[in-house]
């Protein structure tokens, strides 16, 4: 066999070689994205098991785990801006939520739940904005008009609170008042503050805190008064 024969088999040998490799490399990335997937799949519900027992810190540290996983797996960051919420560290979730809202610039919710967290720091400029954002996007929403209900019913702006609890207790409107959002995500901004007991899927709202029906009559009282 020449030296250039020789040559030449080396060479196929070589390339045969490296396509082995690349196949080995490439199934063994395909093998580690799913694993990945499937661990930030666990964590994800984890962490959704804990937010809704309550434990914050628990559930906070296993969303980060998700996205470290799965960087931009919008539902992990909504999840944890809402455990960070519930803390009062209203910063935190409102950064998850803008993070959200680069993905998902027409996320409804995402407004909702960032114009409370602004409510919360008391930027109620910054909250209404968002709350008419929601509103704008998903108009039959109710609990949209829940949260912005009660910030002008803390305002003292009770026509316009009577208003949006009309709205709420719409027999047209989709969702029934604080109730399918909680159970998809767990706890809301304003459940951790109410008494909510979770049943089939769906919240039971103690009516003395929460129902609109409860602040829509007092701000009839009131204008009354």
């Amino acid at each position: 066999m020449t030296k250039m024969a020789r040559l030449g088999q080396f060479v196929k040998a070589r390339m045969l070689h490296l396509v082995l490799l690349a196949l080995v490399l490439v199934g063994g990335a395909l093998f580690f994205r799913s694993c990945s997937r499937q661990n930030a799949d666990v964590l994800f519900g984890r962490g959704s098991e804990a937010l809704y027992k309550g434990d914050y810190n628990r559930a906070i540290t296993d969303f980060s785990k998700t996205i470290d996983l799965k960087p931009n797996y919008a539902l992990a960051y909504y999840n944890r801006s809402s455990a960070y919420s519930c803390k009062g560290d209203y910063d935190k979730a409102i950064a998850d939520l803008n993070h959200i809202l680069s993905l998902d610039p027409e996320m409804a919710s995402a407004y909702r739940d960032r114009g409370a967290d602004y409510e919360s720091k008391g930027d109620l400029d910054k909250a209404f904005a968002d709350y008419n954002r929601a509103i704008q996007l998903d108009p039959l929403n109710t609990l949209t008009y829940y949260y912005r209900g009660l910030a002008y019913y803390n305002q003292k702006h009770y026509d316009e609170a009577i208003a949006d609890f009309n709205q709420a207790l719409h027999p047209n409107s989709k969702s029934a008042p604080l109730s399918t959002d909680s159970a998809v995500h767990g706890p809301t901004k304003r459940d951790d503050e109410n008494v909510v007991l979770y049943n089939h899927g769906y919240a039971e709202i103690s009516l003395f805190n929460v129902h609109p029906n409860y602040y829509r009559g007092l701000a009839y009282l009131l204008i009354s008064a």
